[in-house]
């Protein structure tokens, strides 16, 4: 699977994991899965792990598809871990374009990407 995208009940934020890198078809795929879930739960808090994610980046056409799939005013708090430099900068360029990148954080660790989720100072 290449990714996965759920509601972390203990923690109270959404959550979505990546387990592959992602191809434009694939994001097209996620982005409502996504968008769904936070409709349905009224979370707007999401934790994005990338940290079993292989160190490729993405093409162009994904990139321009993530962009595309952006949704700049779904979420208040958006925490990253587990990104390796080239999709550190890749994810920077893209939030900064769609709006996001002042909601958007990234950490070394779940823990610290959570506390901040939740209002703690990290």
């Amino acid at each position: 699977m290449k990714f996965k995208v759920w509601h972390d009940e203990k923690n109270n934020v959404l959550r979505y994991d990546q387990n592959e890198s992602l191809k434009a078809n694939d994001i097209r795929k996620v982005t409502p899965l996504i968008e769904k879930l936070a409709i349905q739960t009224g979370l707007r808090c999401i934790l994005i792990d990338l940290s079993k994610g292989p160190a490729a980046t993405l093409d162009k056409e994904a990139r321009k598809a993530l962009k595309d799939a952006a949704m700049p005013d779904m979420f208040e708090k958006i925490a990253i871990y587990g990104a390796n430099p080239a999709m550190r900068m890749i994810a920077k360029i893209i939030f900064k374009i769609t709006g996001s990148s002042e909601s958007t954080r990234f950490y070394k660790s779940e823990e610290e990407a959570i506390a901040w989720l939740k209002g703690q100072e990290v």
